[in-house]
């Protein structure tokens, strides 16, 4: 007998593969990079067994379960078209003008890139060396459309419509390319109700998190139709539609609706939970930001000389590789320089250690003056005969760095002869950035733009595709506390427009779980929030689109959103139950075999721990 309500807990969701599994980029055995389809990663095309063993000649589709979902809903739009005339203030009826559109949101925990990948994104897991533009896979039809299930359990008395099941996590390994659909397919799925949203699109990627809120990850996606459906099972057809005619047919290759496999000792390690507010690091900085660092061990390092000679790697004090500083007797302005090492207008903090040595026998050398260019006095330093440390901070108005003698009585007309000296050690210049530390950090969200296309053509009643709308827009939010942790000028920002890179480390304990990359983005705007009882806080908003120029970004980092993390990983021990190959054993034996280092009856399956079989979507 059917329910009368529908809880959460007798509903699933699922995605169904694409048509063709999206490329990623893998080094060689002998190096070097290639360009390959994910056809190991895919769990299409599985081939059924008979009893003795023989390929039953039937192909299954396992379903790829998304995990975590915290909400799951749908709308239908039907565009309609008013037909009126002139003489009459009523219409005289409506058509439906175009192609009717299935919306669907579902939000869930981040969890790793399970789920990610399971969608069609592209992402960066164990096995893979290089990194993928987020949204290379939904660039191409091929690779972008595919089917989302929704499974409800209908029975009167299901709690859960995931069964708990304790058994091996099914998987061939290589060399054995058949795997029974008994071990992987929920027996009960015959008796689900299934909702089934034909040819979706993923039209919006976003992701929220912040203080007291575990992450969550919202998704869109527009489909072509949806139709109701009583039980999947391995005879079901893949559903798909005729975008020309609008008729729904299915496929020879069969659904099957995996078992829920769960955690434990004979399946796969991966942590259950989910990533909570304490476990995430979030860095913003800039993007290449200047910086330079001395070094005196072996020449003067580009560095120039008025009235005054340099000598490198010296020593004095028990420091080494110090750049000396002679004069040459004149009663002038003496300095040691770099030049061309500022962009007027910026703001750059300089340090650095810094030895002053006046002759013994008598001298006017009292120190060092440190100036941006020949005329921006930035500090006075008089300490002699001794180490000391050097800092300035300051907004360029020249492109050099000057360090000028300085007299005993004050001012730079100094005589320095030529046994007057100082010593330069750690000059270092950094272009001052806008960072902000993640423990100022309130809440992040980021936003991808998916936006869809509708390519029609005359004579058929659904769209053709719906490509992605170019260029790809991505935002990011942040609400920052007011603090001394934010360092750098908002405005000079604002005015020359650079460019800021996100960082965001999801950990668990201390493994790095999931990684979230953003780079490119831009400064928007910067709101300000005071108010009485509350802590002052600003809402900044950046903004950037994806580099698809570069076989659609999948290795340049310049702009873009990239997503790397940990996939379900199946443990080095499997039980094979019935393989009839002859290294397993024979017709209807159990082998236990460790995937990696093998037994006596299956030693040798798996090379690499980065083979793919390692690595299941279901």
């Amino acid at each position: 007998m059917a329910k009368n309500v529908i809880t959460y807990g007798v509903q699933d969701l699922f995605f169904g593969a694409p048509l063709k599994m999206p490329r990623y980029n893998e080094v060689g055995a002998g190096g070097g990079s290639s360009n390959v389809a994910q056809n190991d990663f895919s769990i299409t095309g599985y081939t059924g067994q008979k009893s003795d063993g023989s390929p039953d000649g039937q192909k299954f589709e396992v379903l790829q379960r998304i995990n975590k979902v915290q909400n799951f809903n749908y709308s239908i739009d039907l565009p309609k078209q008013n037909i009126n005339s002139v003489g009459s203030i009523t219409n005289r009826g409506s058509y439906v003008s175009g192609p009717p559109s299935v919306n669907l949101n579902f939000s869930y925990y981040a969890d790793g890139i399970n789920n990610e990948q399971r969608m069609g994104l592209s992402t960066q897991n164990q096995i893979a060396t290089h990194p993928t533009s987020f949204i290379t896979g939904l660039m191409t039809k091929e690779t972008d459309r595919k089917n989302i299930y929704l499974a409800i359990d209908n029975d009167k008395n299901a709690e859960s419509i995931r069964t708990q099941d304790q058994s091996e996590y099914p998987a061939a390994p290589l060399g054995h390319p058949f795997i029974p659909v008994t071990g992987i397919r929920d027996p009960n799925s015959a008796s689900y109700d299934f909702l089934i949203f034909i040819n979706s699109y993923i039209n919006s990627y976003s992701v929220n998190m912040g203080v007291g809120e575990i992450p969550t990850v919202d998704v869109g996606a527009v489909a072509d139709n949806v139709f109701f459906t009583k039980g999947v099972d391995t005879g079901f057809g893949i559903p798909y539609i005729n975008t020309e005619n609008a008729v729904t047919g299915f496929s020879g290759v069969s659904v099957a609706v995996p078992k829920n496999f769960v955690n434990n000792e004979k399946t796969f390690d991966y942590p259950e939970t989910v990533f909570m507010p304490g476990e995430i690091n979030l860095s913003l900085s800039r993007t290449n930001p200047f910086s330079y660092q001395s070094d005196w061990s072996s020449s003067t390092d580009g560095w120039g000389a008025t009235r005054t000679t340099l000598t490198a790697a010296q020593t004095i004090d028990g420091v080494s590789d110090a750049l000396k500083v002679a004069g040459e007797g004149s009663e002038n302005t003496h300095d040691a320089f770099k030049s061309n090492v500022f962009t007027i207008g910026k703001r750059y903090r300089v340090h650095g250690k810094a030895y002053v040595k006046p002759d013994p026998l008598g001298s006017v050398l009292g120190g060092i003056y440190t100036y941006n260019g020949t005329s921006n006095e930035l500090n006075s330093y008089d300490t002699l005969n001794a180490w000391f440390d050097f800092a300035d901070e300051f907004v360029a108005t020249s492109t050099d760095f000057n360090i000028r003698a300085r007299h005993s009585g004050g001012g730079t007309t100094v005589t320095m002869k030529a046994s007057d000296l100082f010593y330069l050690k750690d000059v270092t210049i950094e272009e001052i950035r806008i960072d902000f530390a993640h423990g100022t950090v309130l809440s992040c969200n980021i936003d991808l733009d998916l936006t869809r296309e509708n390519i029609q053509y005359m004579g058929h009643k659904l769209p053709w595709d719906r490509p992605i709308t170019t260029p790809v827009g991505i935002t990011a939010g942040f609400d920052i506390l007011v603090s001394g942790d934010a360092d750098g000028s908002l405005m000079q920002d604002l005015i020359y427009n650079g460019e800021y890179n996100i960082n965001v480390d999801f950990m668990t304990g201390s493994v790095l779980g999931m990684n979230y990359q953003l780079s490119g983005l831009r400064l928007d705007s910067v709101q300000y929030d005071s108010s009485i009882g509350s802590n002052k806080t600003a809402s900044l908003s950046f903004s950037s689109d994806f580099s698809l120029d570069d076989n659609f970004g999948e290795i340049t980092r310049d702009k873009g959103f990239f997503v790397s993390g940990r996939v379900i990983q199946i443990k080095d021990r499997f039980v094979y139950s019935g393989i009839s190959t002859t290294d397993m054993g024979g017709i209807g034996a159990d082998e236990t075999v460790f995937l990696r280092t093998g037994t006596v009856a299956g030693a040798g399956l798996i090379q690499d721990d980065k083979d793919n079989s390692l690595y299941p979507r279901y």
